[in-house]
């Protein structure tokens, strides 16, 4: 950037480095530019595609053979060993990150079009990348990562909703609402059972769709929809509706006498069982595996951490949406915490000796009172904090 802001001239070897590198700026970027240097400089094709990938794999003592040919074939052609020695520098050095232009220009307008989709239309770009993160990835950190940048765009999210939520995640009422792909235990056979035959506008509706036959919305699937708040607008409790699932799958001698089991409870995993007791946010984080509607800074106020100048100090009620905690260069605890309020998100950086005092306040979806100095434009140092309220 320096080269193209004029702030530093190109550099030139001789001609056919200059020839061969003149459409980036001097600098060796591409490995066909590698390999044609390897070509100019005596080696054939074959072996400067050799020599590209030895440096891209670290290959030690291959590279050294391959140093070697390089100069005697290099010198046979009449190159001064000034100049060898800097073309071999620059093939060296760009052989470790180097790749092909193809896959540049790829990149790069994979790159452009993201950012402008993201700019110009930041609900679908998101609802979309909440959709693969689930369907393709599943990957808990990606799916937080990625809530968090909604939250700092201001994002909002609607609840998964029986009558109205698609399987991927879509925009509805300048919102995002949740998709029907983020519940676990809750598959897309199961998702279109159930959009095929709604509307549920009360309990009676979800039964049917429960013992309808052909229905691939079993007990399990079923409980996790319930347990998602998916019937919320319904405003008829749990109980209710895990009543009529018990009921309803009882033989006619059980109904009558009332002996049947309600189960209400979904086991995720060996360490996880969730039912209707379990605290909303809790329940939404292991369900959805994220927290989209209940968590501790949905009613916290916007510090406005971008107006912040870099430099300042500033005080500030705030939750830690996470918390990474590793040892320092001297083997002590410290912390790497992510901030969060009502609509945005920001890191936070809690050092040794601070965090050695405060460790039992450092914990996801606790909101805490600290003052800190922005160091970055997305991150801060903490210097103080506590629990608040």
């Amino acid at each position: 950037m320096r080269i193209v802001n004029n702030e530093q001239d190109i550099k030139h070897i001789d001609s056919k480095y200059d020839m061969i590198t003149k459409n980036t700026n001097g600098i060796c970027i591409y490995q066909e530019e590698v390999m044609q240097l390897g070509n100019a400089y005596g080696l054939t094709l074959e072996e400067s595609y050799k020599l590209m990938k030895l440096l891209s794999k670290k290959q030690i003592e291959k590279i050294k053979e391959m140093k070697e040919q390089f100069y005697e074939k290099a010198r046979a052609i009449g190159t001064k060993d000034s100049i060898i020695d800097e073309v071999y520098a620059v093939i060296e050095n760009a052989g470790k990150y180097s790749f092909n232009a193809s896959h540049a220009v790829s990149y790069g307008i994979i790159t452009y079009l993201s950012a402008w989709l993201k700019y110009h239309y930041p609900l679908y770009y998101m609802a979309n990348l909440l959709t693969d993160a689930y369907i393709s990835k599943k990957d808990d950190k990606k799916i937080e990562a990625i809530v968090n940048d909604c939250r700092r765009l201001g994002i909002r999210f609607m609840q998964v909703n029986a009558n109205e939520s698609n399987w991927e995640f879509s925009v509805k009422d300048n919102k995002i609402q949740i998709g029907l792909c983020a519940i676990k235990s809750f598959g897309e056979i199961a998702a279109k059972s159930l959009i095929k035959n709604r509307p549920y506008n009360d309990v009676s509706d979800i039964i049917k769709v429960y013992t309808l036959k052909g229905s691939k919305i079993n007990k399990k699937s079923l409980t996790a929809l319930i347990l998602s708040d998916a019937f919320n607008y319904l405003d008829v409790s749990y109980d209710s509706i895990f009543y009529e699932m018990a009921y309803t799958k009882a033989t006619k001698t059980q109904q009558a006498n009332g002996d049947f089991v309600i189960e209400s409870s979904l086991k995720i995993s060996s360490s996880c069982e969730l039912s209707s007791e379990i605290e909303d946010k809790i329940r939404e984080s292991e369900l959805l595996r994220a927290n989209y509607l209940f968590y501790a800074g949905s009613d916290i106020t916007p510090v406005r951490f971008d107006t912040i100048k870099t430099g300042s100090v500033f005080t500030a009620v705030l939750c830690i949406s996470s918390v990474k905690a590793i040892n320092d260069r001297n083997g002590n605890r410290m912390a790497f915490v992510k901030f969060a309020t009502r609509t945005e998100s920001f890191d936070g950086i809690v050092f040794s000796s601070l965090y050695a005092t405060v460790k039992k306040a450092v914990k996801a979806n606790t909101v805490v009172k600290i003052t800190a100095k922005k160091d970055k434009s997305d991150s801060c140092i903490v210097q103080s904090l506590t629990k608040a309220g």
